[in-house]
């Protein structure tokens, strides 16, 4: 079952408090070896569920920014970065910003991070381990969108948005260097499963974007892991893709 996310409001102010956050997490990774850390989503763009989210090591850390003065408008509540934890089996947390003469910075001190469901602090590299984690639905789809957008950005004039959920469409919306908005829809799967889209209903998801984007695509992506059958997270991956597929 698929469903488009509603139009949600995002406010400078919230992107200016997203920014800085995010960049609170990369000065405190900048020194970790390659392939130990990495954005899972850090976009600024709609639509969110957890406001960003980051691996490390074996662990998916999902987080939800609250203003300590509680005067930030945020576009989601922290229900939908709980769901999105669920259902990449990552863990939810909970980042406090207060805005200063300076900008936003974190209120406690270190990660800045409690756990969501009970409010303690919690450092990232103590919940970590060497154990194989095989990754979720979610991080597939979430890893086929950003090798369609990596693609999407060598020749059209912008990519507007991207969406990792795999029950939410469409998964990415861009602009080509004509000023045509378009939209692809992309379907993942784990090696030797073929990828499947049902085409009526993409004729359907174009009919009801037509006045968001003049065109639709599909995007088939086959992922198989370097060094195993399975995919684990960390660990390097195979691709085919062969482009995308207008919708008719």
């Amino acid at each position: 079952m698929t469903y488009e996310i509603p139009h949600q409001e995002v406010t400078p102010d919230f992107t200016d408090c997203l920014k800085s956050a995010v960049q609170h997490i990369c000065d405190l990774t900048a020194s970790l070896p390659t392939g130990v850390f990495g954005f899972f989503n850090a976009s600024v763009a709609s639509p969110f569920l957890e406001h960003f989210s980051f691996r490390l090591v074996n662990q998916l850390f999902f987080v939800f920014i609250e203003d300590y003065e509680q005067q930030l408008r945020t576009p989601t509540r922290i229900e939908q970065t709980l769901l999105a934890a669920d259902l990449a089996n990552g863990i939810p947390c909970v980042l406090t910003m207060r805005k200063t003469v300076d900008g936003w910075v974190p209120v406690l001190e270190g990660w800045g991070l409690v756990d969501a469901k009970n409010r303690q602090p919690i450092s990232p590299p103590s919940l970590t381990s060497t154990e194989q984690i095989e990754i979720s639905d979610w991080e597939l789809q979430g890893f086929a969108v950003q090798v369609v957008k990596a693609y999407l950005e060598k020749s059209v004039k912008g990519v507007l948005s991207t969406n990792s959920n795999p029950d939410v469409t469409p998964s990415i919306f861009a602009v080509s260097e004509e000023h045509t908005p378009f939209f692809v829809q992309v379907s993942a799967a784990r090696h030797p499963h073929v990828p499947e889209v049902d085409l009526s209903d993409m004729q359907k998801l174009k009919h009801r974007l037509s006045e968001h984007a003049e065109k639709g695509y599909v995007a088939l992506v086959s992922v198989l892991g370097a060094n195993s059958d399975l995919l684990f997270r960390g660990e390097p991956y195979r691709v085919k893709f062969d482009g995308l597929q207008e919708i008719f």
